[in-house]
């Protein structure tokens, strides 16, 4: 059981089956709830772990009117050039706000502190601009993938024209050569 703004919640949690069964009430309640009691209180009704997780999430954000932060980041995988996107769970809040408040110098990451202040003040504006950075983001790492193709294909055909120009350099002197040794034969002939 938990409470905001002097609002009671109740979350009921069942693993004694194969799949879990959870729920969220907006009441206090002290004791598991029977079949289709307190229905009418029940908030959201879960089967699997993520779906819990998924409306938990959701339940918070729409309470404290927060909005999943997002950021972008270089895939951990080691040969990848991919952008992924992360995002702020209602745990990151809650550590950030309610148990590592104190603790504001190791931040998860850039310019955190700045964008849990401007969700915390409710500057609307925020998470429109949390968006575009997103985007601007990914459109950034779209054009430095496509500039380091054109820079590698043009490095290939550098390369390429090089080996070309070796050959046809070699083939010109064996030429030269053969020219030249035809020259000698038809003049000693003659």
């Amino acid at each position: 059981m938990f409470s905001i703004n002097d609002k009671k919640y109740t979350v009921y949690i069942n693993n004694s089956k194969r799949q879990i069964e959870a729920a969220l009430y907006n009441k206090e309640i002290k004791s598991y709830p029977s079949e289709g009691e307190f229905a009418e209180d029940q908030l959201f009704n879960c089967s699997t772990k993520d779906d819990f997780q998924a409306q938990l999430q959701d339940f918070f954000f729409h309470q404290f009117d927060y909005y999943s932060l997002r950021w972008t980041q270089k895939s951990s995988v080691k040969d990848s050039n991919d952008l992924l996107e992360a995002g702020a769970s209602w745990k990151t809040y809650f550590k950030s706000i309610f148990l590592e408040s104190k603790d504001s110098g190791e931040l998860m990451y850039g310019a955190q502190g700045t964008k849990i202040f401007q969700m915390l003040l409710g500057l609307h504006l925020t998470s429109p601009i949390n968006k575009l950075t997103i985007q601007k983001d990914k459109l950034m790492h779209q054009k430095g993938k496509q500039q380091s193709y054109i820079l590698e294909s043009e490095s290939d055909n550098v390369n390429q024209k090089a080996i070309l120009q070796k050959s046809l350099n070699e083939l010109t002197i064996k030429l030269d050569e053969i020219i030249l040794s035809e020259k000698e034969l038809l003049t000693a002939l003659l």
